[in-house]
């Protein structure tokens, strides 16, 4: 059978209007089924989901079905949302990259206002933030978090360069997780965040 992409998969659902005779088709095609249900989990808007979801289980697909909710399961979980702040673009783009790849999803701030507001909006699964930062430094960023969110629903890891026993006092009365010093690496990071994730 030659290869198949996501494209090649979606241009059939789209354009051919014979979509059972599509799935009778195609589903039975381990492949296909690979590549449709990661699309459907990983890109498909939730109407469309849901549609196809239903169009499966109607036409005799409930396998297909209950797969795609299990590996919807399992990718939102893996996908844990991290909260990053750190006025250093550098800094900003190293945690993209290790974070992605310790497989969470992270949110990135350069300003860590825009942080505080948007944890009211939508809370992260743990946030790491700087120390020094204009405006708001890392131990105010860590009040005005509280005020929403205790220790246990919302770890915060302090990440920074500077190890002084009153700037780690003061974290620690703001109510910080824990403190991590740069430079970081991402078995640090991993591990750190780790051991806050699992004991929720």
């Amino acid at each position: 059978m030659p290869e198949i992409n996501e494209k090649d998969f979606l241009d059939e659902i789209r354009y051919d209007i014979k979509v059972k005779d599509i799935l009778k088709a195609k589903m039975d095609d381990d492949q296909v089924k690979k590549i449709g249900i990661s699309y459907l989990v990983k890109k498909a808007h939730p109407d469309i989901k849901s549609y196809f979801k239903n169009l499966l289980i109607k036409n005799g697909y409930e396998d297909i079905a209950e797969d795609l909710d299990a590996t919807k399961k399992k990718a939102e979980k893996k996908r844990l949302k991290v909260f990053a702040v750190d006025d250093s673009r550098m800094i900003l783009s190293i945690y993209r990259k290790v974070l992605h790849n310790l497989g969470y999803e992270p949110v990135l701030f350069e300003f860590p206002e825009e942080a505080v507001d948007k944890v009211k909006q939508e809370k992260p699964d743990i946030i790491l933030t700087d120390l020094n930062m204009p405006k708001i430094d890392g131990i105010e960023l860590i009040r005005r978090v509280r005020k929403g969110f205790d220790k246990k629903k919302l770890p915060i890891i302090m990440v920074t360069t500077q190890n002084e026993a009153m700037d780690n006092e003061a974290a620690d009365k703001a109510g910080v997780n824990a403190i991590l010093y740069k430079p970081f690496t991402k078995e640090s990071i991993g591990k750190t965040i780790t051991s806050f994730i699992n004991v929720r």
